[in-house]
């Protein structure tokens, strides 16, 4: 901690406090090596009290970063990119998709200080601040509810019913005892009931599914960032989508939803659900929602950008391809933010850029510019 204060008594960090201060952003430091990020934004973020959304120019760096910034505490997070399914065939997992809600999670319950994604990640829509929350319920030992009802809200958080629970996302359901597997906890959760009272919380391990550790009190989070509340709901949506469907490839287009509604009436699950997401919710909402009032970071901006650019360019040619199988259809081929959204953002939320080298201009005007030397 001893560099941390020399720091701060620093001629650059006061101009950077300064200009924070007086909200002359977005504004540009130049100079800082990875090392030096870390010990400026874990500073920045005690002075003025706030959490830290941090840009990273890919995945990897930005958790060698947050690597960095735990050593001054544990609560930081890398927020990853997910790879959406369209095709119905398409089975896969949903590894990323839970470590995303689980930082989301910790984001709204405040535990989340530092927040570190690359901007792929970043840009991608996700479930809503407000439905997360919504669908977010606390069990406690003693807690009267009847276990169809825990079902129900494990259903309507998007678990998915298995025999047995061996992953995040499944729950079962025996008797007077219901199993769940939180996309933010390293072991399934055991119910047991008394009737329709909470008899005991515990965690239990897979293998020799023997309770571990004893709770007080759980929080069922969302399996799933794209959630309808019952699959019949999402067929009367498909349906009345289905009604706005013109234009060149329709015919196909409507043929494969044709299909996906009579799968979900059918009980058949749905796995290409993803492509669904602008039917999902009233809004679009990404990791910028969430972090509103953050401290934004952008490191390495040319090389933010320059990846930005490659995965725009690679997701436009798999929204055109599948244009033309009828897979995706208009209203239905928007995943994420565009560029010019993200610059918007960056003014709004006042961008500090963070690069080691000089290179040019940075991605919208700055207000000031600090230079940091080595050693400083």
């Amino acid at each position: 901690m001893a560099f941390t204060e020399i720091l701060k008594k620093s001629d650059e960090y006061k101009s950077v406090k300064s200009s924070i201060e007086k909200k002359k952003l977005p504004m540009g430091i130049i100079g800082l090596t990875a090392v030096h990020k870390a010990h400026y934004i874990s500073s920045l973020c005690s002075e003025f009290k706030k959490t830290a959304f941090i840009i990273c120019d890919t995945e990897s760096t930005a958790t060698k970063l947050c690597e960095d910034l735990n050593v001054f505490s544990s609560d930081a997070f890398v927020y990853p990119e997910r790879m959406f399914h369209f095709r119905s065939d398409d089975v896969c997992s949903r590894e990323y998709e839970r470590k995303r809600l689980s930082v989301l999670s910790n984001i709204l319950n405040g535990k989340a200080k530092y927040v570190l994604c690359c901007l792929e990640a970043a840009s991608q829509y996700t479930i809503p601040k407000e439905e997360l929350s919504k669908r977010s319920v606390s069990l406690r030992q003693g807690m009267e509810t009847a276990p169809s009802e825990v079902v129900a809200k494990l259903i309507s958080a998007g678990y998915t019913r298995s025999e047995q629970v061996d992953g995040t996302g499944q729950f079962s359901s025996r008797g007077g005892i219901i199993d769940f597997f939180p996309s933010d906890m390293t072991e399934p959760v055991r119910a047991e009931f008394w009737g329709d009272e909470i008899d005991s919380l515990s965690c239990f391990d897979i293998e020799t599914q023997r309770r571990t550790t004893a709770l007080e009190e759980i929080k069922i989070t969302p399996a799933t960032e794209v959630i309808f509340d019952t699959p019949e709901a999402l067929a009367e949506k498909i349906e009345a989508f289905y009604k706005t469907v013109k234009g060149k490839g329709s015919q196909k287009a409507k043929q494969l939803l044709t299909e996906d509604v009579a799968k979900l009436k059918g009980g058949i699950e749905l796995f290409c659900v993803d492509k669904y997401i602008s039917l999902s919710y009233e809004k679009n909402e990404t990791l910028f929602d969430y972090m509103e009032g953050s401290l934004l970071f952008v490191c390495e901006s040319s090389g933010v950008k320059q990846n930005f650019s490659a995965f725009s360019k690679l997701m436009t040619e798999d929204i055109k391809a599948m244009f033309e199988e009828g897979i995706l259809t208009s209203g239905l081929d928007t995943f994420n933010l565009s560029w010019t959204q993200v610059l918007s953002l960056y003014e709004k939320m006042g961008a500090i850029y963070t690069d080691n080298l000089a290179r040019g201009s940075f991605d919208t005007p700055v207000k000031e510019l600090v230079s940091v030397t080595a050693g400083t």
